[in-house]
């Protein structure tokens, strides 16, 4: 049944895609994140250091995507393997002054017993508002079958013509589904929270220079027992330098 589920709505992405290539052409991007540990969604997958690479393609309102997290050491006993590949589809759209996005992302896990699974979400960004809220919603309908939802807010400051300076927070919610499936236990309640803050610099020849902090916690007491059991902890600080090329 999931796997009906995603080929109908690969086929209806893919009859999209001529509109989209005659409307506005096809370009593509990749990225190189070198992080000191992976934290997702206040889960600390690995506490030491990652590389992280995607590519992307865009076609008209489309977005395809793949992305990889790259074991630098042995946590895990992984060292230069990939232990999640995500695979990405999204449309973009606007509606006044209100910013939509609408995909699905299959997350993969080579290399174990970890099941695949993905996930459907809609984000919506107010930029015009102050400090740009946005409101995301993922459901999974694979291995999870739970509800996330997240609230954000971000403020960038241009330091120069070719350097920025950027703000962000945001927090989390899962219903019990959702921490059951990621730590074992837990009811519906506020689940993660983070901080970051980042420098942005444009280099020539399509490409862009990052270097960013992120502090990320688990807000719930129940999932923050819960968490030890499966992570090593349930806060920590994430330091990144991304490198980043753009281009048709």
């Amino acid at each position: 049944m999931r796997t009906h589920r995603l080929t109908a709505l690969a086929i209806l992405l893919l009859l999209a895609l001529p509109g989209s290539f005659a409307e506005d052409g096809v370009s593509f991007g990749a990225t190189a994140d070198l992080a000191s540990a992976y934290h997702w969604r206040g889960m600390i997958v690995n506490d030491e250091a990652v590389l992280q690479p995607g590519v992307t393609l865009d076609a008209g309102s489309f977005t395809f995507g793949v992305w990889g997290n790259l074991d630098l050491t042995d946590f895990v006993d992984r060292s230069g393997e990939f232990t999640e590949i995500d695979l990405s589809v999204a449309y973009g759209f606007s509606a006044g002054k209100v910013d939509f996005e609408l995909g699905a992302v299959q997350y993969r896990f080579p290399g174990s017993d970890i099941e695949e699974t993905e996930e459907l979400y809609l984000t919506t960004t107010f930029s015009d508002l102050p400090l740009s809220p946005s409101v995301s919603l993922y459901y999974d309908i694979g291995e999870i079958e739970g509800l996330y939802a997240s609230f954000g807010v971000s403020r960038s400051f241009e330091l120069g013509e070719k350097s920025s300076f950027d703000l962000s927070a945001s927090t989390g919610w899962g219903n019990e589904d959702y921490h059951a499936g990621y730590f074992g236990g837990g009811g519906s309640a506020l689940s993660d929270g983070s901080l970051a803050a980042s420098f942005g610099f444009t280099l020539p020849r399509g490409f862009t220079l990052g270097v960013s902090g992120t502090y990320t916690w688990l807000w719930d007491g129940t999932i923050s027992d819960y968490a030890p059991m499966i992570y090593p902890d349930d806060a920590g600080f994430v330091g990144m330098v991304s490198l980043a090329w753009s281009g048709d």
